[in-house]
């Protein structure tokens, strides 16, 4: 190797060998004052500690190396206080016998208040051994590297492995750390704050065994503000390759300014390019608070091997990382390769290529992309790169991923991929090998593909069929004609087509391969009852099933078998019995029809058999068989075929639901469920097999984009099948018919004994596309749409665009439903006792998207709400009757206004004792009963759905992170993960200006290891949980800024506290209570501030925020008299 450091002709001057530590310091005291010089330190003698203040110079630089390469000396730990110039290369620092009885403080390298120092080419190793989950079953490594208030520091050519934390530097200006592995680390790989002109390049970061999230939030690489002297400034980041690998998923770059809200301080001249990013979670790139910021030509991949974990007992979570600029301005994001990118708020696509994790069908479909990243366990840089000619190669991305970046004479590649409806056969394929950088000549080559029983198959692509699910070790070896040969071996993750299975004798346990994610809803706590076998599960109207939507072997299904035991309640129960959304539907009648219902990607397919399949009240097996290839769809009773239609097409590549046993949106058909199993094998078997399926080319490559001065935009996926929908209500498939020249009735989901009305005499299927001109009528006859005072309306709503606005329900002088231009929608009727309305507390149409709908209304309960995907997002309050007569009857979409431009299918309409009202909140009434001192304006009791219970108007934005739901005080409690959080939209909680207000929650910490933000009103309240559980609220009002803290840590254990903080300028009192103990302020007055930029914040979904559950969330302002006597002196 060529040497790495700098070589200061007074290295030269003198050399000194040494055989203990203290020979090796006073050597380093004799160098300083001498010239400067050279120690070699014995490698057979030691462990050495070296500790040096006030030594080395311009003029006295000294080199510290061990005296034989093949034996280096080893090294417990290095302190440098207060030294210049000093070079340490080719040592090992080892530190395993002192690291459990030494200083937390101590790392194994101390560099303090020094300048030109450069720690190079050295081994480094501590005593970590496993995944932190904070049960204390591993050991913990010590922490590396720890180097403050320095400058010109070089940390390059390093090895470092098995520390809790590797290296961290503060305030540190002139930083090079550069070609440096690290691996192994339970915490974070690189750490800084307040670094100035730094370089950070060329690292590989791989296969950290990571933290449980309550214990450490762990980062390849983070720059944070907090506590910061200096300004970051000036950081480079490039030609890092950031691979969680087999370890634990983790942040892979990570800044920004904790302390701006307080300082308004931003980092300044960020760079990042060039690297490469291969893990699970969201944040790829994540950068806050920064002015001047350029991202470029980055490739950021998921790694769905690897996985984080917010509690011990939460789910396995692996996301895609995207790149996520936040409070940033003069930003430029351009030539990337990512799932996302978003630059304060807003989505970016130009100039970058967008990858698809979904739709294989895609141009920029990851697969159609990437050699291999669906392989499992580590993955090289080879498995990671561009396939040859794909749209981002030589282009977009890493340089690294780029096809000629490889420079071997031969680099085998395995690729693999499902093929055909049997999940156990496998297409792998060496084609994407490379010959210095060219794709290889598949005629001028051999493949031979080993498998772990010893057994070969030769070709360039090939076609096994295993006989087992789970990991499998394949090697290739490829031989060119010029005798060029190399093996490579990869583990090819095999699905099993098993799906879910579940017979109740251990609960929701799934005792198929996958042991699913099963979601039980009992409120009784009577489901379990005998079944068909042993136990079953009762579907009472109330209880429900749910496999989750994380149970990704649900979806993107050609071929399949459900079936299970099933015994009516009563004969006559009507309702569903299987809802999965956009995929299938299993609805049973009241005269004992069935009707299932199937959606892929190349049609809608139904059957419904007669009257009487379902006539009595005892246990029947019901089967759905499904198989694309052989074209067929088939619904069995006992064994019997009681309908069939023609199918084809996959199912989709995701849910929002999941597979529902019973019906969260609707009337449940009531009765006992047994032996519930799906698999991906149709009953009698696949109509082709592994034996038999055709071997398919690889994937042809995207066209690469025409070279231009600013980079192409990412390619769009593919159209959609044009398929023929299959509409019709027999059992046989319609092809599209010419246009009717009479207006015609749907044949599909209305009753029909109701006269319906088609408005655009062109369309005849049940899925109906609703624009400006084309509505669809329930005319003025049908009796049952009058004089009401109860129904529910339920249809499936589908909009194409983003910010699609407009009517999509019409009733004259009755009702509306129509999306506004936010996406939320808005609900308004008309009874005989007045106006009624109501908004969705979500904007559900923001972005384009497809959601079950129902807009329910009850006189009698007195409610009125709107639920979406089968939870309530609304209500208020509503009573009266609906209208007796209306000249035009129901419209789905608006004859005289602009009407929605999106697609509605499933409309259904219920009365009489038919409606079917879930009230949120868990009570009858729309105004909340609530345990404060004070008359709250709006209360969120978070009975999983944010939803305001004293104003049902109440509009919240769109925030980060998925919404999560705990155990709270009563009920549920919203739980704060440090991703996610809730906030108001501007205008909707008044905190500017006023004089006086009041808040109210219950908290419960959930991580002890950090505090946080808990609340926020942009430039008026800031509350803040710090790391010892005390509670802070800092206030700005007129007349200047106040802070308030908490007596006691009251926040410092996991126990729930009730919490008021209240404020009165007339008193001139700012308070807080924490289970009844009073903290007051005095002498703070004048009205808040006034801004009103942002709403108020409840968590920090961007960075900060503190981790714990919150219920009971109260808000009031200008309160009056007798409610600030009770909060004060109460």
């Amino acid at each position: 190797m060529s040497q790495l450091y700098t070589a200061y002709a007074e290295h030269q001057a003198a050399t000194i060998t040494v055989t203990s530590s203290q020979e090796l310091n006073a050597a380093i005291q004799t160098l300083t004052t001498n010239g400067g010089g050279t120690i070699l330190v014995d490698g057979n003698f030691g462990p050495y500690t070296m500790t040096a203040t006030d030594v080395g110079d311009a003029n006295n630089p000294v080199l510290i190396k061990g005296l034989d390469p093949a034996t280096p000396p080893v090294f417990e730990t290095i302190t440098m206080t207060r030294c210049a110039y000093i070079t340490v290369t080719e040592i090992e620092m080892d530190s395993s016998a002192i690291v459990a009885s030494r200083d937390l403080a101590t790392r194994d390298l101390n560099i303090w208040n020094s300048n030109h120092i450069e720690f190079v080419n050295n081994n480094m190793d501590s005593v970590a051994d496993g995944y932190v989950d904070g049960a204390g079953n591993v050991t913990l490594g010590g922490n590396g590297v720890m180097v403050r208030n320095s400058q010109d520091i070089t940390f390059s050519h390093n090895t470092m492995t098995d520390y809790y934390h590797a290296t961290t530097f503060l305030e540190v200006v002139g930083l090079d750390f550069s070609n440096n592995e690290i691996s192994g680390v339970q915490g974070d790989g690189f750490r800084a704050g307040g670094i100035q002109n730094a370089v950070i390049a060329d690292n590989y970061m791989h296969d950290f065994y990571g933290s449980v999230q309550t214990e450490n939030h762990s980062d390849m690489i983070q720059i944070w503000g907090t506590n910061a002297k200096l300004v970051t400034t000036n950081v480079e980041i490039s030609g890092n390759f950031l691979d969680s690998g087999g370890g634990a998923g983790t942040q892979s770059i990570f800044m920004h300014n904790e302390s701006f809200k307080t300082n308004q301080v931003y980092f300044q001249d960020i760079r990042i390019f060039d690297n490469v990013v291969h893990n699970s979670s969201k944040h790829g790139i994540t950068v806050g608070d920064t002015q001047n910021v350029q991202i470029y030509n980055n490739t950021v991949l998921q790694n769905a091997s690897s996985v984080t974990y917010t509690t011990n007992s939460s789910s396995a979570v692996t996301r895609v990382p995207a790149i996520d600029l936040s409070n940033t301005s003069n930003s430029t994001v351009y030539n990337n390769v990512v799932g996302n990118i978003s630059v304060n708020g807003t989505n970016v696509t130009a100039n970058n290529l967008i990858l698809d994790y979904t739709n294989p069908n895609a141009t920029n479909y990851v697969d159609n992309i990437i050699v291999n990243l669906s392989g499992e366990g580590d993955l090289e840089a080879r498995d990671l790169r561009f396939i040859s000619g794909s749209a981002p190669d030589g282009t977009y991305g890493a340089s690294a991923s780029w096809s000629t970046s490889s420079t071997a004479a031969l680099e085998a590649t395995i690729s693999s991929s499902e093929i055909g409806p049997d999940r156990q056969t496998v297409q792998l394929t060496a084609a994407h090998t490379l010959t210095d950088g060219t794709p290889i000549d598949p005629a001028t080559a051999t493949f031979t593909w080993t498998f772990a029983d010893g057994s070969q198959m030769s070709g360039a692509t090939v076609t096994p069929t295993f006989a087992s699910a789970g990991d499998h070790v394949v090697a290739l070896t490829v031989t060119t004609a010029g005798g060029v040969s190399e093996t490579v071996a990869r583990i090819i993750g095999v699905r099993s087509n098993d799906i879910v299975s579940l017979d109740f004798e251990n609960g929701n346990q799934d005792s198929s391969y996958w042991g699913s994610r099963v979601l039980i809803t009992d409120p009784s706590g009577t489901a379990f009852q005998s079944g068909a076998q042993g136990k079953g599960f009762h579907l009472d109207g109330n209880s429900l099933i749910k496999v989750d939507n994380s149970n990704l072997q649900l979806f993107d299904l050609e071929a399949f078998s459900l079936g299970f035991d099933y015994k009516l309640d009563s004969v006559g129960e009507a309702g569903g019995l299987i809802r999965m959304n956009g995929t299938m539907d299993l609805f049973v009648r009241a005269d004992g029809s069935l009707n299932y219902k199937l959606t892929t990607d190349q049609g809608k397919f139904q059957i419904t058999p007669g009257a009487g399949t379902l006539s009595d009240t005892a246990w029947h097996d019901i089967d759905i068989s499904y198989d694309s290839a052989a074209g067929k769809l088939e619904l069995l009773v006992d064994n019997t075929v009681v309908g069939s239609t023609s199918a084809s097409g996959s199912t989709a590549g995701t849910s929002s639901t999941g597979l529902n046993i019973g019906d969260p949106w609707s009337a449940t058909a009531k009765g006992v469920v047994d032996n519930f199993v799906m698999t991906t094998q149709p009953i009698g078997g696949w109509s082709s097999t592994g034996g038999s399926v055709p071997v398919a080319p690889a994937p042809a490559p995207a066209p690469a984009p025409t070279p231009a001065p600013a980079p192409a935009p990412a390619p769009a996926p593919a159209p959609a099948p044009t398929t023929p929908t299959d509409t019709s209500d027999t059992d046989t498939p319609t092809s599209p018919a010419p246009a009717p020249t009479t207006p015609t009735s749907p044949t599909t989901t209305f009753d029909p004994t109701v006269n319906a009305i088609l408005q655009d005499s062109t369309a005849s299927d049940v899925e109906y596309d609703l624009d400006s001109s084309n509505q669809y009528k329930l005319s003025r006859d049908n009796s049952f749409l009058y004089g009401q005072d109860n129904f529910r309306i339920e249809l499936q709503l589908e909009t194409l665009q983003d910010g699609e606005t407009g009517v999509f329900l019409h009733m004259h002088r009755s009702l509306t439903a129509k999306v506004d231009s936010q996406g939320h929608i808005n609900f308004s009727l008309t009874t005989s006792d007045g106006d009624f309305q109501v908004r969705s507390s979500e904007p559900v149409y923001a972005a384009a998207g497809e959601h079950d709908i129902a807009l329910v209304f009850d006189g009698q309960l007195g409610v009125m709400q709107i639920e979406v995907d089968g939870t309530v997002q609304a209500q208020t309050t509503a009573t009266g009757t609906t209208t007796d007569v209306s000249k035009w009857g129901l419209t789905l979409g608006n004859t005289w206004n602009a009407s929605l431009d999106g697609t509605f299918e499933d409309f259904h309409y219920y009365n009489n004792a038919a409606v079917d009202v879930q009230v949120a909140g868990g009570t009858g009434s729309s105004v909340a009963t609530v345990d404060t001192d004070f008359v709250p304006q709006s209360f969120l009791s978070f009975e999983n759905t944010v939803f305001d219970e004293v104003d049902s108007t109440t509009s919240f934005r769109k925030m980060g992170g998925i919404a999560e739901y705990a155990t709270g005080v009563d009920g549920s409690a919203y739980h704060l993960n440090g991703s996610n959080s809730i906030g108001y939209n501007r205008g909707e909680l008044d905190m500017s200006a006023v004089d006086s207000f009041a808040i109210s929650f219950d908290f419960q910490r959930t991580n002890m290891n950090s505090g946080g933000q808990l609340l926020d009103q942009h430039k008026i309240m800031d509350t803040v949980i710090d790391d010892q559980g005390y509670l802070h609220v800092k206030l700005v009002t007129s007349t200047g800024s106040y802070h308030l803290t908490s007596q006691s840590a009251s926040f410092d254990d996991t126990a729930w506290h009730d919490t008021t903080i209240a404020y009165d300028s007339a008193t001139a009192t700012l308070s807080m209570e924490i289970d009844d103990e009073l903290t007051v302020l005095n002498n703070v007055t004048g009205p808040t501030a006034d801004q009103s930029r942002w709403g108020l914040s409840i968590g920090n979904s961007w960075h900060g925020s503190i981790e714990g559950n919150i219920d009971n969330f109260g808000f009031a302002s200008e309160l009056p008299s007798d409610q600030i006597t009770d909060l004060f002196l109460g």
